[in-house]
């Protein structure tokens, strides 16, 4: 992505997961997004998600936060295929990028869905193959057109290469597929409450940061048209409940789900949800 227009740090972010290393969120107005500065290399990148606690990619289980974590993921997971199905009431053919373990795959595919899974991630690979995921390596292993869906939930967020990214699914989605994502927004009631703290901002694995202008103008630059918007409620609550453990603040977990509430409640008003999530078709 374009880099240029960036104006001074917005403030100065930790990763609290891994390195303890200091990164800026600059400002891009043209865009209307944060983004990460510096960024990793591809090289580099891997090396920041290094850690038992980073639990999108485990199964585990150990702390309350991971347990809250896969029970709202279970929950969410049921929500995402409850509305595919109204979408595509005849199922089809769907590629989940950045699946993980594979749960939502998994899922979709006990729905009907002919539903395939991709993630870098070499660990979160080989637990979701262990679940029988069906994974694909490479955008080159799948046909022109092929694709009814593709899914990204919290995912474009980590994505260095977003104009390959694009070019990718473009190609491979058929005229009246759909792509579905979701993303947090920085605009959010609990992101301006948390400031540098916020939990989503994840620096540096969250190399961009949208809010939600910034997450239509992209997709229509690249010929997708915005279909519907929906706030993702759950996540208010679980990314409270994380920043509360970054403030050191407890019970997190109490000090959470009462800023969740707010949050939600005050984005009732203003749309401005802790995530959205989108969906988007070609624009014909």
């Amino acid at each position: 992505m374009d880099t240029n227009n960036l104006q001074t740090a917005l403030f100065l972010c930790t990763d609290h997961l891994v390195t303890g290393e200091v990164f800026e969120l600059v400002v891009n107005l043209e865009k209307d997004m944060l983004i990460t500065h510096p960024q990793p290399s591809l090289e580099q990148l891997p090396a920041y998600y290094k850690s038992p606690n980073y639990v999108s990619h485990t199964n585990t289980r150990k702390s309350f936060l991971d347990i809250t974590y896969h029970t709202v993921k279970t929950i969410q997971t049921n929500t995402k295929i409850k509305k595919l199905a109204r979408l595509f009431p005849n199922k089809g053919t769907l590629l989940d990028i950045g699946s993980g373990t594979g749960d939502f795959v998994i899922g979709c595919q006990q729905k009907g869905w002919k539903a395939f899974a991709m993630e870098p991630n070499a660990f979160a690979k080989k637990q979701g193959q262990a679940k029988g995921v069906s994974y694909i390596d490479s955008f080159k292993d799948i046909n022109d057109n092929s694709m009814d869906c593709i899914t990204l939930w919290h995912v474009l967020e980590h994505v260095s290469d977003l104009t390959t990214l694009f070019e990718n699914m473009n190609r491979v989605l058929s005229p009246n597929g759909r792509i579905v994502i979701a993303a947090p927004n920085f605009l959010s009631w609990d992101a301006k409450y948390y400031e540098n703290k916020w939990a989503a901002y994840d620096v540096p694995r969250h190399l961009w940061h949208f809010s939600p202008k910034a997450v239509e103008r992209i997709f229509s630059e690249v010929g997708f048209v915005l279909v519907k918007k929906a706030p993702m409620l759950w996540d208010a609550f679980y990314v409270s409940m994380l920043s509360e453990k970054i403030n050191k603040r407890k019970p997190s977990f109490l000090f959470g789900l009462i800023n969740g509430i707010r949050s939600n409640w005050r984005a009732r008003r203003t749309g401005m949800y802790s995530s959205l999530q989108y969906e988007f078709k070609k624009r014909t």
